[in-house]
């Protein structure tokens, strides 16, 4: 689990920290940061331990298009920094590693794990020099695999050919046929209890159906749903708050999540009872299976699912440098939450005022 970060001279990240709990909601204006620090936070989780790498693991691992825009107001003078602690789980208190991104032109990146000069000391057995397969195991315990997704209704439609990379889709969703059938697939019981939740909220379907299609000259998995009226719908005449909420529910039934979840909106295009739910499944994934979540919102209703200590404010100073502050840090939250929903509270504060900690609405 990332635990901080620090970032300096990246996008609209001058000089930014920012704590992070097991489940983190983030909010502010539009261009206050947000999809850029989920862009970082990949970039911090693409490289190894010690690796370089360069425009095509870019844009493919973190979805950036490499070049000087990626560096603050594009001056090259100071490199591109992304500094990230990291625990093992159970262990984030006494981390002795973090993570370390370096790029001086935006479009090649050097990584490397390094120990904390102030670490304490390590225990006798471990006192040698660490050696890359102890760097590689920190690196897959303490960050490992990451999974980001700003989901696409018309993309989590489209017919997808089998994967050798299981469990995989895009960050807007293609492949979404194929990843429920790699479920099915690898397990079963996950699976059925996939359906449970999916009818839960939409009664009116009983069977998610992943059929093999010639598509495109190719075999291809194509999803369709029957219902309980018997007609059998193919995706493409599926409402697209049915095709979320069912992308939703495969992220959070998955046999073999992620380390670290990213979503971006997961309101878009959601019913507030689904968004709860979703919301809900989000909140035991990260909990019950220690899975980090990380979530961008502009809706109060999925603040109302959440509490003020999860919630991290985005907004830039007078210079266009982004900072971000604790929702619960700011000074009358406290009293607030004795009679306001989090939604409520966070709209009561402009961001900025939020992120310099003025009192006052």
């Amino acid at each position: 689990m990332i635990t901080s970060m620090h970032i300096e001279n990246f996008k609209c990240f001058k000089d930014f920290d920012i704590d992070l709990g097991p489940f983190t909601v983030l909010v502010g204006p539009n261009d206050s940061g947000k999809t850029a620090f989920l862009q970082a936070i990949m970039i911090a989780g693409a490289g190894g331990p010690n690796s370089k790498w360069g425009p095509g693991n870019l844009r493919s691992n973190a979805g950036i298009e490499p070049g000087t825009a990626n560096l603050w107001r594009g001056e090259t003078s100071r490199p591109i920094l992304i500094r990230s602690s990291a625990g093992r789980c159970g262990e984030s208190e006494d981390d002795r590693c973090y993570m370390k991104v370096v790029s001086s032109d935006g479009a090649h990146f050097h990584s490397k794990v390094e120990i904390r000069p102030d670490a304490p000391p390590m225990p006798v057995e471990k006192s040698e020099s660490p050696t890359e397969a102890w760097l590689t195991d920190w690196m897959r315990e303490a960050i490992g695999r990451i999974s980001y997704y700003a989901f696409d209704a018309d993309d989590l439609r489209r017919p997808t050919h089998p994967s050798t990379d299981k469990y995989h889709m895009t960050r807007t969703g293609v492949g979404l046929p194929a990843f429920l059938e790699d479920i099915v697939t690898r397990d079963r019981k996950a699976f059925f209890a996939l359906e449970e939740a999916f009818y839960a909220r939409f009664p009116d379907y009983e069977q998610i159906v992943m059929d093999k299609q010639q598509h495109g000259g190719h075999v291809a998995y194509a999803l369709s749903l029957r219902t309980r009226h018997g007609e059998t719908l193919p995706a493409s005449s599926v409402s697209d708050g049915v095709m979320l909420s069912l992308a939703y529910v495969a992220l959070c039934y998955q046999p073999e999540p992620p380390n670290i979840l990213l979503i971006e909106e997961p309101e878009t295009g959601v019913h507030y009872g689904s968004l709860r739910e979703i919301v809900g499944m989000l909140k035991h994934l990260s909990n019950e299976r220690h899975v980090q979540v990380v979530l961008t919102t502009h809706s109060p209703y999925l603040l109302d699912c959440v509490e003020p200590e999860d919630v991290r404010v985005f907004a830039k100073d007078k210079d266009g440098a982004v900072h971000a502050a604790k929702l619960s840090d700011h000074p009358e939250v406290e009293s607030l939450k004795k009679h306001f929903m989090t939604g409520e509270i966070w709209t009561e504060f402009d961001e900025a005022d939020i992120v310099a900690g003025q009192g006052g609405r």
